[in-house]
């Protein structure tokens, strides 16, 4: 988690997760890395920029404050997948194991 995220956790705020659009996926590239597969996408998500206290009050952006972020995201598959305690068996997941914000670009 980014160190900002961090300390408004720490602080008892938390930012809007409303997702309202993804788009421009574009898988950049796949290859092996420490033996397991990694993926490495791009793509646009417009998200709403408001960092919110513990009894919901805006602090910093807006709740109409919205913007088109670009993100890089590499992802990793597990090596193997679990069982649960029920003997379920789920399938290797894929996990976010670096993330890149390109850049912002506030929506009018």
């Amino acid at each position: 988690i980014c160190p900002s995220i961090r300390l408004w956790q720490s602080q008892g705020q938390d930012i809007d997760k409303s997702i309202l659009d993804i788009s421009d996926v574009d898988v950049m590239e796949v290859k092996m890395f420490e033996g397991q597969p990694m993926v490495i996408v791009r793509f646009t998500m417009q998200q709403i920029n408001c960092v919110r206290d513990k009894y919901g009050n805006v602090l910093e952006g807006a709740v109409d404050d919205i913007q088109s972020v670009f993100y890089v995201w590499a992802l990793t598959q597990e090596a193997a997948g679990t069982f649960l305690k029920s003997g379920e068996y789920v399938p290797p997941r894929w996990q976010l194991r670096e993330m890149m914000v390109a850049g912002m670009q506030q929506i009018v």
